[in-house]
């Protein structure tokens, strides 16, 4: 069983016409809690865009919580 455990979003500068957009995806952090069903394993996502002078545009990170 799993579940969204959230997300949260930062913000850099703003895209502009002719930007060029790479996003780079890696897996954040592990942790484990005892929860009411059992066990629970909240795992974290980051997701990061940045432009082509290497500016942040924006990071995400999503939370995923499994039993």
């Amino acid at each position: 069983f799993q579940m969204n455990g959230g997300m949260v979003c930062e913000y850099g500068v703003r895209i502009k016409p002719g930007d060029v957009i790479t996003s780079e995806s890696s897996v954040g952090e592990y942790s484990e809690r005892e929860g009411r069903l059992g066990l629970m394993l909240f795992s974290r996502g980051i997701s990061t865009w940045t432009n082509q002078n290497g500016e942040l545009v924006k990071r995400t990170t999503g939370t995923l919580i499994r039993y």
